[in-house]
């Protein structure tokens, strides 16, 4: 690159990540000569693997798959039709087939072909017109006399708008009194469209009123959410249940709308709607015992929820997802927010799919029982349903059917159909042994090493080494691959080039693999003979499933032991020579199962440090170094799986194997030397991309995969919807100004709001300096040249002065994070530094605060319970209301009373706690305070305000006409701003409550607060 500018260079290689890593790779050479050496010349079979099951007892059911010799393609709905003793099966691309509910052996015969429905409207309206999908069947209650059943599916006309405003569709059709039945494509008589979109809804019911439910979505895509703006919207069909009187006594009309449905007479509503403010359902079903309407509605990015339908009700979809505040600057409907029914957050499923309450006799432990899936993945299960609420949800059936449809036969037994496999299943107990009372407790057990105490492998388990490290708070690893006997991984050539594609499936894994990192501290930093070795984490695929587990050293060294399923932490010491102090205190966090999943995701590929931009490196094979990819291809770890390219895709590549040297790599982050774009991105990539990518669960709407241009990730001069830490003008990255980036802020602060969000725990230093630097390289107007006050800090001043200098800029958060980055480079002669330290941590403002504690020792520190907080040890805790009272009304830990009422003191910016105790008991009370944001009452939702002068405010709304807006702070103060000195104006998704208020506190406080609070009755 010799003929390019420096700046050209560095701006050529920014806007193309692979010219930056083909570059890269060649000068590093490594695509090995043919003639050269492999690392390994064969490969040992691994025979000795005893990691099977789970440490937890397998579900009380399976799926036991029913009419073997019949088989679907991307089904998408399974129901019968009274009178025939049939099945009916609809599949998205258009065709429905039938076969007899007791002729296993039977061959489907076609019922129906949706493509001729569109057609036939092609040639009606003399236009061209696409069929698109099938969603919905149903048929007429009155079947055996009118012989009527109804379709639901989507077209779109070509050559008009976008979306077509008719393309969702719901038809009637005569069926023809044959055997099989046939549907009489002529007699299609249109019910009722709408808007066709991303979320078509389509499912299709009768009720015991004989009325037809129809569930809508909201016409969308994932992002933006709700970007029609419709969730709260009655004037339209969408995002809805609607319920329409399809047998009219004016044969002419198509349906009319029941006198008795909730908004018939609400001025500019659509009649239809009997409920609203739903995102996407996926499925409903009536309780034949009950009547009752049950309804899946699939999530946007943090819950799956399930609804029990009532007339009217509201369920929130944009104001909120479930319980989570999405768009609380929206207009909400005529009826107030209903909570969800049940909610599932991603960490448990990402596709739900609504199911029936159990009324069958074949498992009389079922009766009762809401059953449900998730499409993704693959899980079922059932909560209690009682007259008015509905217990916990719990596994009910091993993930092996991945779920796009319930069903239930006339004895209200139920049928499960399959989209991968497009089979179907019925429920069975589930006889497997049980597997947990074998799953292996310990190191020693599972069959991965030979000597746990020398940590020395078994054979056939293979060292793997990668580019990137992420950041475990000083800990360095040591990872293994272990494929059963001689399996191979099948490599997807054209997935792994496309850049920055999500859902591309790269590695094919057989079962039984399982993946080991064992992570060390050294308890002397930087003197290896002090080592020890921490955790070791296993990822463990069963054929269907990724899971993780952690196993924790003991004080000899001579095995690990399981850790519970909840996790645990552990508290280091460790001397540091560079730490403050000189020693550094780490509180060790063993994960929890579930937040082993939180970033070991679908969407991340589950196993996030062994893949193609990782392994491609030279590895120390003992006598020889070589390629990583090129020896494991050899032994046969490695298998191509050659994809033919697909001429609709525009990113598709050539299918064909390639060497390493055209393969995607991850920058060394360890490497100064190299690119500071590659390394920037490579340290945003294992960090934060799990998270911050297509579905990956991070709230924050951006994408952080190395290999996306910086135009693709949303995050680069885009204002933080997640807040902005008081940073005037702030944005998530800003182009050449480190000091208004969000994210390096998160990045360098301790305490609520630092990223990392799992993992880590403490900050890293020289992490924070690359993406400083990175951000600081980006193309755009520089920040403020660097301050006068820091040059003058450089140098031994006099008191006085540099006293004032420190206050100037510790005034703002964001100046106060450029002086944390003086620290952090030591350019501030020493006593200045020193001061500069002890003034940050005297502000009132924690974030600042929070920027300076990572630079003293540990007892220097607020002493707080911290971020893994035990409720069940605090709600054990007898507290003193009256010291709780004080507490709350006088001590300085806690700012309760500066935005809550008691006994007629306090603020009046959150709600009056005067009778907190009548509605919720101490453990209610101490989880309202845990996750402030998981239930926001619209009224108390924040704004942040940006005014043209730069002042930034948050607070709640207290008034909004078109002239102004009165906003009250978190100080109580109210701010009247005339509309036109706004600049810019954002809602709030988070409480102004802050997350881990408690972290502050000791367990006998937070006792003794809650004594208090619930004694207000």
């Amino acid at each position: 690159m010799d003929w390019l500018s420096a700046d050209a260079n560095n701006a050529a290689m920014r806007n193309n990540p692979w010219l930056i890593a083909l570059v890269l790779l060649a000068q590093a050479s490594l695509a090995a000569s043919a003639d050269a050496p492999f690392g390994l010349t064969s490969r040992t079979p691994w025979t000795t693997s005893k990691f099977h099951g789970q440490p937890e007892p397998p579900p009380p059911f399976r799926a036991e798959r029913v009419y073997p010799d019949i088989q679907f393609t991307g089904p998408t709905v399974l129901t019968g039709a009274p009178g025939t003793k049939r099945w009916f099966v609809a599949e998205r691309l258009g065709k429905i087939y039938s076969f007899p509910v007791e002729g296993s052996k039977a061959k489907p015969d076609l019922f129906l072909d949706c493509t001729e429905l569109a057609k036939q409207l092609s040639e009606h309206e003399k236009q061209p017109i696409e069929f698109h999908a099938l969603y919905g069947l149903t048929f007429d209650p009155r079947f055996e006399q009118n012989r009527f059943c109804y379709v639901c599916y989507v077209v779109h006309r070509r050559g008009g708008r976008p979306q077509d405003p008719d393309g969702t569709r719901v038809v009637r059709l005569k069926v023809s009194d044959t055997n099989p039945p046939r549907c009489e494509v002529a007699s299609e008589k249109t019910i009722i469209t709408w808007l066709e979109g991303g979320h078509n809804g389509g499912c299709l019911k009768f009720g015991r009123d004989g009325y037809l439910y129809i569930s809508t979505g909201d016409g969308g895509e994932a992002f933006p959410p709700d970007g029609k703006n419709t969730g709260q919207d009655l004037s339209d069909l969408l995002s809805s249940i609607l319920r329409i009187d399809v047998h009219p006594a004016d044969s002419k009309r198509p349906y009319v709308i029941p006198g008795d449905n909730p908004f018939v007479s609400l001025d500019k509503a659509r009649g239809e709607n009997w409920a609203y403010g739903l995102r996407n359902p996926w499925k409903m079903s009536f309780d034949r015992l009950t009547g009752e309407l049950w309804v899946g509605d699939v999530g946007w990015e943090l819950w799956e929820l399930i609804y029990r339908v009532r007339k009217g009700e509201n369920y929130g979809w944009s104001l909120v997802e479930g319980r989570q505040s999405v768009h609380t600057e929206g207009i909400p409907g005529p009826t107030p927010v209903i909570p969800p029914t049940i909610d599932i957050p991603h960490t448990d499923g990402a596709s739900v799919t609504g199911g029936y309450v159990y009324r069958g006799r074949q498992f009389p432990e079922l009766y009762g029982i809401y059953i449900f899936g998730d499409w993704e993945t693959r899980r079922i299960w059932g909560a209690k349903v009682e007259e008015q609420s509905v217990g916990q949800y719990r596994e009910l059936v091993e993930p092996t059917v991945r779920i796009v449809d319930f069903a239930e036969d006339e004895q209200g037994e139920l049928y499960l159909l399959d989209n991968d496999a497009g089979t179907i299943h019925v429920l069975a107990r589930n006889e497997a042994k049980p597997t947990h009372l074998q799953f292996p407790r310990k190191l020693s057990d599972t069959g991965i090493f030979d000597s746990v105490a020398e940590h020395r492998v078994a054979p056939g388990v293979l060292p793997f080494s990668i580019n990137a490290e992420q950041w475990s708070d000083y800990a360095v690893a040591q990872r293994y691959l272990a494929l059963p006997e001689k399996t191979s991984i099948g490599l997807h050539s054209r997935a792994m080039l496309i850049p920055g594609k999500q859902g591309s499936r790269i590695m094919d894994f057989p079962a039984e693999t399982v993946l080991t990192k064992t992570l060390s501290l050294d308890l002397i930093q930087g003197d290896p003979a002090s080592r020890r070795r921490i955790e070791t984490q296993v990822l463990h695929f069963d054929g269907i499933d990724w899971r993780g587990y952690s196993y924790e050293w003991n004080e000899q060294q001579t095995d690990a032991v399981l850790v519970a399923a909840e996790g645990k932490s552990r508290t280091w010491h460790v001397e540091d020579a560079q730490a403050p102090g000189g020693k550094r205190v780490q509180n060790w966090l063993f994960a929890s199962r579930m937040d082993c999943i939180r970033c070991h995701n679908p969407w991340s590929e589950h196993t996030l440090a062994f893949n193609i931009a990782q392994l491609n490196r030279s590895h120390d094979f003992g006598s020889v170094t070589d390629n990583q990819i090129r020896t494991l291809k050899h032994i046969g770890v490695l298998v191509d799986v050659t994809d033919p390219p697909d001429p609709k895709d525009p990113t598709a590549q050539d299918g064909g194997p390639k060497p390493p040297e055209q393969l995607p790599r991850l920058a060394d982050l360890r490497d100064g030397s190299a690119n500071l774009d590659l390394r920037a991105r490579a340290y945003l990539h294992v960090n934060c991309s799990h998270c911050h990518r297509f579905n990956g669960g991070g709230s924050a709407h951006i994408y952080l995969q190395h290999d996306l241009p910086l135009t693709k990730i949303k995050a680069l001069d885009l204002r933080p919807i997640q807040g902005t830490f008081g940073i005037r003008d702030a944005r998530i990255l800003a182009s050449a100004d480190p000091y208004r980036s969000v994210l390096l802020f998160r990045l360098a602060k301790s305490g609520p709001g630092h990223m990392p969000h799992l993992g880590s725990k403490l900050v890293d230093h020289q992490g924070v300096s690359l993406i400083h630097d990175w951000i600081a390289s980006l193309p755009g107007k520089p920040a403020e040249s660097e301050s006068a006050k820091l040059t003058q800090l450089a140098n031994d001043t006099a008191a006085a002065d540099r006293s004032a200098a420190i206050a100037e800029l510790l005034s703002t958060p964001g100046h106060a994070l450029r002086l944390a980055h003086a620290v952090r480079q030591r350019k501030l002669a020493e006593p200045n530094r020193q001061l500069a330290i002890e003034a940050a941590l005297q502000q009132a403002d924690l974030a600042i605060r929070d920027l300076f504690e990572p630079f003293v020792p540990e007892e220097q520190r607020t002493k707080r319970l911290g971020e893994s907080i035990r409720p069940q040890e605090i709600l054990a805790m007898t507290g003193d209301s009256s010291r709780g009272r004080q507490l709350f009304h006088e001590s300085t830990v806690t700012q309760c009373r500066n935005c809550h009422r008691s006994e007629g003191k306090g603020g009046e910016l959150g709600p009056d706690l005067s009778a907190i105790g009548k509605k919720l008991d101490r453990s209610k009370l101490l989880d309202s305070i845990l996750q402030p944001s998981a239930s926001i009452d619209p009224k108390y939702a924040g704004w942040l305000v940006e005014t043209k002068a730069g002042t930034v405010i948050t607070g709640l709304m207290v008034e909004k006409t078109d002239a102004a807006i009165v906003i009250k702070d978190m100080q109580n103060k109210q701010h009247r701003l005339a509309t036109d000195e706004i600049e810019a104006l954002f809602p709030q998704r988070k409480s102004l409550m802050p997350d881990l208020l408690l972290r502050d506190f000791t367990a006998a406080q937070v006792a003794d607060l809650l004594a208090y609070l619930s004694s207000l009755k």
